[in-house]
């Protein structure tokens, strides 16, 4: 499980700063910008392997869910149990 920012967001203000520092300006200077978008990652796998069960509300919440067919088969199973019909059709 992972909370932080969005890794892939660090590089845009990358062009800026250096557009800025070959300018001429000063390095001390250029203002410190913090991450404003955080994402949440859960890693099913890496769990499984540690005996860590996620509740279906952590999931759920999650943006990327790393080994995702495993929980849905999971979900599917638990279903067929109880006699839901997901309608699941392909989109």
């Amino acid at each position: 499980m992972s909370y932080g920012p969005n890794r892939s967001l660090f590089f845009e203000p990358l062009g800026s700063y250096i557009a800025r520092i070959v300018k001429g300006a000063r390095v001390g200077e250029l203002p410190v910008e913090q991450p404003t978008r955080f994402e949440f990652i859960v890693n099913l796998k890496a769990a499984k392997t540690l005996g860590i069960k996620f509740p279906i509300g952590v999931l759920t919440r999650a943006e990327e869910v790393i080994e995702l067919q495993a929980c849905l088969w999971r979900l599917l199973r638990i279903a067929r149990r109880v006699d839901i019909d997901f309608n699941l059709r392909p989109r």
